[in-house]
């Protein structure tokens, strides 16, 4: 699974999203649409990771509790975030000519109108609104960002 790179497309009028070739193979047994932990765009899953991280997710929530009865509060919590991020996706498959339909619901929580970037993300696809998109990226501060990779590098390699 190797999705990467940022295009530029146009919805049809029934909100239907022309998938570029490099992704159709991601999601050839379908996917699982969502918002994004941003709440600024969507993130669509191909099926099998969903349910890899589906899995973690759970993981991570029992993980808490058993390590500590006390930590059934934050398990709680987490796992509240995690209803409410699961709890508006969605199912979904291309149609035979590999376009993804847009949910009303999930268009308007990423105030998605007819405009959308794709941007891969290895293992997944995020889908903004261009105008959001070129906003969020301008705030992007890439030494800033250097310097955290920076830091995550060597917390991992510590």
């Amino acid at each position: 699974m190797d999705a990467c790179g940022e295009s530029r497309h146009q919805l049809d009028d029934k909100y239907r999203l022309n998938m570029p070739r490099r992704f159709l193979s991601l999601f050839e047994h379908g996917g699982f649409l969502t918002r994004a932990y941003n709440n600024r765009s969507l993130v669509l899953y191909p099926i099998k990771v969903w349910f890899e991280l589906q899995e973690r997710l759970q993981g991570i929530k029992n993980k808490l509790i058993e390590q500590d009865p006390a930590n059934f509060v934050k398990a709680e919590l987490a796992a509240d975030g995690i209803t409410r991020f699961l709890n508006c996706g969605m199912d979904v498959a291309l149609d035979g000519q590999g376009r993804l339909a847009l949910p009303q619901s999930l268009r308007d929580r990423a105030k998605i109108s007819h405009d959308v970037t794709l941007i891969g993300m290895t293992d997944r696809v995020e889908i903004w609104d261009t105008e959001i998109w070129e906003a969020y990226n301008e705030q992007i501060d890439p030494a800033a960002m250097g310097e955290e990779l920076s830091k995550l590098s060597l917390h991992a390699n510590g």
